[in-house]
C-alpha cells in the first residue's frame, strides 16, 4: 500500500516483521482498500487467482483451535490469576512460550509476529499479540448463524465486525479460542487482521 491509511503509527511497535495496528476494517475491506489492492496484485503478478479475504469468525476459531477442544490450543492453562504466566496445560512449558498477554508482554507494545511457538496448524500468534478483524457482522449470540462456515454479514443490531484473538495488553481469559468481542469503529490502536487465500 506504500504506506498507513492514516498517519504512522511509532508508538505500539513498528517495522518489517511486526503486526499493521490501529486499523479499521474499512482500511482492510471495500473499494481501493488492502484486500482489494492485493487481489489486484496477485492477479498482476500471476501468482494466484484474487481470492484472498478476511477470514470468517467460525474459520478463524477453526484455525486458532488447530483440532483442540481446551481454551487455549495449547491447554486450559488454568491459573488464579489471568495476568501471570501459568503451565500452558497440554503442550509442554508455560502460556507465555505460546501467547503475548498481560502475564508476558515484556513491553508496552506489539510484538514481532513468530516469536512464540505455533499452533498444531503450524500458526503463529492466534493468541494475542493484536486483535483481528473477521468479515462478520457482531452479533450477540450465535443463534441463526450459518452453518457452513461463512461469514454472518446481515440482520445484525451492531453495525461493527468481530474481533478476535485478544492483545498483549490483555488477561489471558480474552485471548481463549472462544473469545470474541465488537471491534468497535473506528478501530482499536490494538486492532490488525490476518487474510486467508481461498482457491
Amino acid at each position: 500500500m506504500k504506506g498507513w491509511p492514516d498517519q504512522t503509527p511509532s508508538w505500539w511497535g513498528l517495522g518489517d516483521n511486526y503486526p499493521a495496528y490501529g486499523l479499521q476494517w474499512d482500511h482492510i475491506v471495500g473499494r481501493g482498500r488492502f484486500i482489494e489492492k492485493l487481489n489486484q496484485h496477485v492477479v498482476a503478478t500471476g501468482q494466484a487467482p484474487g481470492n484472498v479475504r478476511l477470514p470468517s469468525e467460525a474459520e478463524w476459531e477453526y484455525a486458532c483451535r488447530a483440532g483442540t477442544q481446551t481454551r487455549f490450543f495449547f491447554g486450559d492453562s488454568l491459573a488464579d490469576s489471568e495476568s501471570t504466566d501459568a503451565p500452558a496445560g497440554t503442550l509442554p512449558g508455560n502460556r507465555s512460550d505460546y501467547m503475548w498477554f498481560r502475564g508476558s508482554a515484556s513491553s508496552n507494545g506489539s510484538h514481532e509476529v513468530g516469536l512464540k511457538l505455533p499452533n498444531q496448524f503450524g500458526l503463529y500468534d492466534m493468541s494475542g499479540n493484536v486483535f483481528e478483524w473477521r468479515q462478520d457482522a457482531y452479533h450477540d449470540t450465535y443463534a441463526g448463524a450459518p452453518r457452513d462456515g461463512s461469514a454472518w454479514e446481515t440482520q445484525s443490531p451492531h453495525p461493527f465486525a468481530v474481533v478476535r484473538g485478544g492483545c498483549c495488553h490483555d488477561p489471558a481469559s480474552e485471548c481463549r479460542s472462544a473469545a470474541r468481542c465488537i471491534g468497535f469503529a473506528p478501530g482499536s490502536g490494538y486492532t490488525g487482521f490476518r487474510v486467508v487465500f481461498a482457491p
